[in-house]
């Protein structure tokens, strides 16, 4: 096991009280799995992620375990967690503009961290360059000396990727790779990710999606998410084909292949019961005011009295 999450909760400080917005969520990634965590927006994604690189603000209340490896990293000094990041754990941002300082070449930022490490430059370059050209950033060199600017946004993907990979990760952290792209880049973002998976076979991926056609290439198993909650934990053939909790097949079905059949919008988060039920064509009398845990059914783990034993 990689990464191993167990009852983490986040909140963020509000007016009165800690509004949480993840809550127990466990979650399991194995050495050379992609795993996918799909789910509305303000679901929490994006928040996992960041509890993961201890990324957020200090109003934040973190609880939980994040174990990786054997150590508890939400447990360790901050000077400790960090001999963790690049080297262990890598995270691919959702910009690569942003992400990307515009005022250092290519080359520099990936081999800036292995500089930092004590290594020679041409010894860095020697594991730059290889990287860069199996990327399809070739000239190796003429990328190496260009500013992002200078860059296509594909190739800009594909150096942020490539500075991720730099340190060669056993823990790739992706958030939204194709937030905001056409269907020809999508394609490209798809295929760039299995390249890096093809250089980095035991490399172990979590990528944060609503792309369901990139879930669909690229994932092992699907972890759902719904008002910060786990709601379906399953494989990738599963979820596309029997998904179990109402909240998985609204998603399928608001596909443009399916229907683009739209799931209407109500308030979720302060409900008692269930918090899909204001929103379920299927709600029974008790998931107004029972919450639901999540049990094991048929290989998928489900939060949803329809399959409460």
């Amino acid at each position: 096991m990689m990464l191993s999450v167990n009852k983490l909760t986040v909140a963020f400080a509000g007016k009165a009280k800690f509004a949480p917005v993840l809550e127990d969520l466990w979650l399991e990634l194995c050495s050379g799995e992609t795993v996918a965590l799909v789910g509305e927006s303000g679901a929490g994604k994006s928040v996992f992620i960041e509890a993961v690189l201890r990324l957020l603000p200090a109003s934040c209340r973190v609880t939980g375990e994040i174990h990786y490896q054997g150590h508890n990293l939400l447990a360790l000094p901050q000077s400790e967690f960090r001999r963790f990041l690049g080297r262990e754990l890598a995270w691919v941002p959702q910009s690569a503009s942003g992400a990307l300082h515009p005022m250092l070449p290519i080359g520099l930022q990936l081999m800036e961290p292995l500089l930092a490490r004590g290594m020679k430059r041409q010894a860095a370059w020697a594991e730059i360059e290889p990287l860069l050209e199996s990327l399809d950033l070739k000239p190796a060199r003429q990328v190496a000396q260009s500013y992002p600017h200078q860059l296509s946004g594909g190739m800009r993907q594909r150096a942020l990727v490539a500075a991720a990979l730099a340190q060669k990760p056993k823990v790739l952290l992706v958030d939204e790779p194709t937030k905001g792209v056409d269907t020809e880049r999508r394609q490209q973002v798809i295929a760039l990710f299995q390249e890096a998976k093809q250089l980095q076979p035991e490399l172990s991926v979590l990528v944060v999606s609503h792309d369901l056609d990139l879930v669909e290439a690229l994932a092992d198993r699907v972890v759902v998410l719904y008002a910060g909650q786990l709601v379906e934990a399953t494989s990738r053939k599963a979820f596309f084909s029997e998904p179990m909790h109402p909240f998985a097949k609204a998603l399928l079905a608001a596909l443009p292949k399916n229907g683009l059949e739209a799931l209407p919008w109500a308030e979720s988060r302060s409900v008692t019961g269930c918090r899909f039920h204001p929103r379920c064509p299927i709600a029974l009398e008790r998931c107004q005011s029972d919450e639901p845990q999540v049990t094991l059914h048929e290989h998928t783990h489900v939060r949803c009295w329809l399959y409460a034993s």
